[in-house]
């Protein structure tokens, strides 16, 4: 079957109208919007059923649902090739959706079982990752496969770097950020990490202008800075219980540290690569998104129903926002106007207005176990 061969990218989409005569649910219609603006439309994938809701953020509205004959361990979204790439780790393979006609183009093995999908920065590059310690990164303008590499250990995080030539990731097990060159198709660096071998830490965050690096040492309570100048660590700062993975806001001037056990967020000042301010709060934390120009943060709960709202001017929790719900993981769209996040026990969407930090709308999805959203161009641009 073409769809499990390593097509060309001309061949693949050429094959879309015969794979749509045998794909049930899917027909083509001129009257829909197609689905390509990546500041507009974000997507959600179910973690139990083989569909995705696509989500029209400037209307606040449920645009359609997407069907796949598997369900997606994770998805991607590629504004430069207007695809939606989902994750099948059974089939050893992806899914494409062209998101100009709304179609199931097919699936492609990729030679591991991903469980990890990331788009470079320039949005022509698409990793996969596995917990089988592989692996591969595409060139989506051709769709040809450019590095292939086994024996990493588990890879649950991918980090490109900002130039899109390197993938970063942790080794948890000896404890050191690895970067794959992907000029020379091999791991090229090894940076030890000061925290336990074996222990937790995070997926890497880039600064804004992509010259350091940030990890949490989850067990240990630290967060690295590393520099990429000197390709070295720069910096080891002691914070608060179980710090969760940073968040880099999005004019670069802070690092912000959630941390569950310690129920606070840590502001670290990426100008002076010291905390400046520990914000204690009354639950756990799981992430933190910003929102409304950089001027305020929400910090989702790791559980319970209550966010949290952090202004990044006075660097002070200002008021509390109900959820109705455990949350999922959040993303905050391009304009940093709307913060998306799913209430999976409810499959429930909220879109919630940064500006007048309250939730704008309620979306009912029909979805079980909702996915974290995804979205082409988002103001989360430092992961």
């Amino acid at each position: 079957m073409e769809s499990q061969k390593n097509i060309s990218r001309r061949a693949f989409l050429g094959s879309a109208a015969a794979l749509l005569a045998s794909s049930p649910g899917w027909a083509r219609s001129t009257s829909q919007a197609p689905l390509w603006d990546g500041a507009r439309f974000a997507f959600l994938s179910s973690g139990s059923e083989p569909r995705i809701v696509a989500v029209d953020v400037d209307k606040g509205r449920i645009e359609t649902k997407l069907e796949l004959p598997f369900v997606p361990s994770e998805i991607a979204v590629s504004q430069n090739h207007n695809l939606l790439i989902a994750a099948n780790p059974i089939g050893q393979s992806v899914g494409f959706i062209d998101l100009v006609g709304r179609q199931y183009l097919g699936a492609q093995l990729v030679g591991l079982a991903p469980d990890v999908v990331q788009i470079s920065p320039g949005g022509d590059l698409v990793a996969y990752g596995g917990r089988d310690g592989r692996v591969s990164v595409w060139n989506l303008r051709d769709n040809t496969v450019l590095v292939q590499l086994r024996g990493l250990g588990p890879i649950d995080a991918l980090t490109f770097s900002r130039d899109g030539r390197g993938l970063f990731f942790v080794d948890r097990e000896n404890m050191q950020l690895c970067a794959i060159d992907l000029r020379e198709g091999e791991v090229g660096l090894h940076i030890n990490l000061p925290g336990t071998r074996g222990g937790r830490a995070t997926a890497m965050s880039r600064s804004l202008d992509g010259m350091a690096g940030y990890i949490s040492l989850t067990d240990d309570n630290k967060v690295v800075e590393v520099d990429f100048f000197t390709m070295s660590v720069s910096r080891v700062l002691e914070v608060k219980a179980e710090p969760k993975r940073p968040y880099v806001s999005g004019d670069g001037r802070f690092v912000l540290i959630p941390h569950e056990a310690g129920r606070a967020v840590s502001v670290i000042s990426a100008a002076t690569s010291r905390v400046v301010e520990t914000i204690q709060l009354d639950h756990p934390v799981s992430e933190v998104v910003t929102g409304w120009l950089e001027s305020c943060a929400f910090a989702m709960p790791a559980q319970g129903s209550k966010a949290s709202v952090v202004d990044l001017v006075e660097l002070s929790m200002t008021r509390q926002i109900d959820l109705g719900g455990d949350a999922g993981a959040s993303l905050v769209n391009s304009d940093t106007r709307v913060v998306i996040t799913p209430v999976p026990e409810l499959q429930d969407i909220l879109l919630i207005d940064t500006s007048t930090q309250q939730i704008a709308k309620t979306l009912s999805s029909g979805l079980a176990d909702l996915q974290p959203p995804q979205m082409g161009v988002s103001g989360n641009i430092c992961h």
